[in-house]
C-alpha cells in the first residue's frame, strides 16, 4: 500500500510533490514542525487539513478557546482535560497549563499554528494576513 500511495502522489503531483508530501508526514507524526516551510503549511490547508481562519492577529488567545474553536474539543472541560493529560501541542510543543496564552508571536512564518490533540488529530489555525 505504501508504495502504491507513493507511486500515485508521484504520477499526480511528480516527484517535488511526492517528496513534499513525505516531508509533511513525517514532520507531522514525529512532531518536528520546524522543518516544516512556509510552502509546506500552505500545502497542508490546500489539502484539506481542517483549518479555521483566525479573527484577531494582535490579541493573546487562550489555548482552551482554540481547541474549542478548531473542533479538536467539544467543550472548555474537555479541553482543560486534554490539557491536563498531556494530549495536546501547538506547533510541535507540549501544552501542559490550561490557561496558557498563545500569542500572534508564537505563530510559524507569523501566520500559521498547528493544533494536534492525541497522536493523529491536527488542526491549522491560521492568522488574518
Amino acid at each position: 500500500q505504501s508504495v502504491l500511495a507513493k507511486e500515485a502522489t508521484a504520477l499526480v503531483h511528480g516527484k517535488d510533490g511526492l517528496t513534499a508530501a513525505t516531508r509533511i508526514s513525517e514532520a507531522l507524526f514525529s512532531g518536528d514542525v520546524d522543518s516544516l516551510t512556509e510552502a509546506d503549511f500552505a500545502q497542508l490547508e490546500q489539502d484539506g487539513l481542517p483549518c479555521t481562519a483566525l479573527e484577531s492577529g494582535s490579541d493573546a488567545m487562550e489555548i482552551v478557546h482554540l481547541l474549542t474553536t478548531s473542533g479538536l474539543a467539544p467543550s472548555n472541560r474537555q479541553a482543560r482535560e486534554f490539557i491536563s493529560n498531556g494530549a495536546v501541542q501547538l506547533n510541535g510543543a507540549p501544552i501542559s497549563d490550561p490557561v496558557a496564552q498563545i500569542t500572534p508571536q508564537q505563530a510559524k512564518f507569523g501566520k500559521y499554528f498547528l493544533l494536534k490533540r492525541g497522536k493523529k488529530q491536527f488542526h491549522l489555525l491560521k492568522l488574518p494576513s
